[in-house]
């Protein structure tokens, strides 16, 4: 692909042949890799060494450079008038029970089922624009957490279970945190997905095509951003530790309500947006007297009258098809509890 020329000179040796050798010419890996950390991988040229092999390896990268936003470093299209396509291949996915480590160095376990230049390859990426360059993040907002005030990491830890974040700087946490947030569910396995986990969150960016390989298309005045899952910004935080400030509706916490006209459980599980049911309505439950929605929706920013409607329907009759509204009672005890 022929990309926008990035107005500083490449370094001598170039970026790309530096980010090849190092892969591929085992003999002079030590020294190129010590080399090639003193570059920036933001600079175009560095970007392009990797974006070759990427594609060499039957990956797509069409139209994009890498360079600092809004929400820090993400990728932007070369030419906003040009559409823009990520892929990345079923060989580069690898299942994140692989991932393993030399020191502090991300290494695939022998075991991964993956090609030896694909592993090289990978290996390379993470060292070089991931893990090996942001780690650092992720152990921040750990030790930061850690040093808050204890009535606020308790309340993060119940009722808001997000205890993840809260297990301190450690090694072993920085780790799962970090490939935590960058994994994809791929037709059943966790995995991670090299150049397109580069893409920053939007809550109106474009949506992963999970079908032969995962994909990434469309048309960008500014920033790419992608969706990373149909859900809150409490949520967003929770699996991928940023505040986000445009997600347009809000779902309620886990929680159980015990009401006069018996109990209400609401659980925080996946939006379905089947357009044959009723926008973000919950799978309804009910044992014993026992309600139990899979989630509930507080307010949505482009429909006010959602949340309401959806809870009074979710507490019809199991037999029966037209929604009821709960008894006075019941209305005033959930009020009262929410």
């Amino acid at each position: 692909m022929s990309r926008a020329s990035n107005s500083t000179p490449c370094p001598t040796p170039s970026a790309r042949e530096s980010f090849r050798t190092a892969s591929f010419g085992r003999k002079h890996a030590r020294y190129l890799v010590l080399e090639i950390r003193r570059y920036d991988p933001l600079h175009g040229c560095f970007m392009d060494g990797m974006l070759d092999e990427f594609r060499a390896l039957g990956g797509v990268a069409e139209n994009i450079i890498l360079k600092e936003g809004r929400f820090g470093r993400g990728l932007f299209p070369c030419d906003p008038s040009k559409p823009v396509k990520l892929y990345v291949p079923e060989s580069l996915l690898v299942e994140t029970k692989y991932i393993g480590f030399d020191g502090n160095d991300f290494r695939w376990h022998e075991d991964a089922s993956v090609g030896a230049r694909e592993r090289a390859f990978l290996d390379s990426y993470q060292r070089d624009f991931s893990w090996g360059v942001y780690r650092g993040q992720t152990e921040a907002l750990l030790r930061m957490l850690a040093e808050a005030p204890t009535e606020l990491r308790a309340h993060l830890a119940s009722p808001l279970g997000v205890n993840r974040w809260l297990s301190g700087p450690t090694e072993a946490a920085i780790r799962q945190c970090y490939f935590g947030a960058r994994a994809i569910r791929y037709k059943g396995n966790s995995v991670l997905m090299p150049v397109i986990e580069l893409v920053n969150h939007g809550p109106d960016g474009a949506v992963f095509d999970r079908k032969d390989g995962i994909t990434l298309s469309g048309s960008f005045d500014g920033e790419i951003l992608a969706r990373y899952g149909l859900t809150d910004a409490f949520d967003i935080f929770r699996y991928w530790g940023f505040a986000s400030k445009g997600q347009p509706f809000a779902l309620s916490i886990g929680m159980g309500i015990y009401t006069p006209s018996g109990e209400v459980a609401i659980e925080r599980g996946d939006i379905d947006l089947d357009p044959k049911r009723r926008p973000f309505y919950p799978d309804v439950k009910i044992e014993s007297g026992r309600i139990t929605l899979s989630y509930m929706l507080l307010g949505h920013k482009d429909f006010p009258a959602l949340a309401k409607a959806n809870f009074y329907a979710s507490c019809a009759t199991p037999a029966g098809t037209t929604p009821r509204r709960p008894s006075t009672e019941s209305r005033r005890s959930t009020k009262q509890s929410f």
